[in-house]
């Protein structure tokens, strides 16, 4: 019969321990999961730069449709310096570098990197 009533749960710091670590798991998410869901548009701008016609664009005509979808997909705060163009030897190659701060908490912030790749061979 001893056995039994201890069993009774968790206590009340026991309860609060797990509102607290998740209520920071769900201010982590609710803060980082808008950079991510650009960053799998912006993988989805590059994705849609496979059309037959790129190989003759040059490199300001890339960096237009890259920023038109940049538009339509509402991605605003990626620096323009971060999307390079080149074309060298017949490959033509995209490259979007950027990192994301976001604060979370008093003085904590988070840095979040981001690198997307593209190329093509010219025709």
């Amino acid at each position: 019969m001893k056995l039994m009533h201890k069993q009774q749960g968790m206590t009340l710091a026991g309860w609060l321990f797990v509102f607290v670590v998740g209520g920071f798991a769900v201010l982590c998410t609710l803060k980082m999961l808008p950079h991510y869901l650009d960053d799998m548009s912006i993988a989805k701008v590059l994705k849609n730069l496979d059309r037959p016609d790129i190989g003759s664009a040059s490199p300001n005509e890339i960096r237009d449709l890259i920023s038109r979808g940049f538009q339509v997909n509402s991605i605003r705060d990626i620096p323009k310096d971060a999307v390079k163009v080149k074309r060298q030897g017949g490959v033509v190659n995209v490259v979007i570098n950027y990192e994301k701060r976001e604060h979370l908490l008093a003085n904590i912030y988070v840095v979040l990197t981001f690198e997307h790749n593209w190329n093509t061979q010219t025709k």
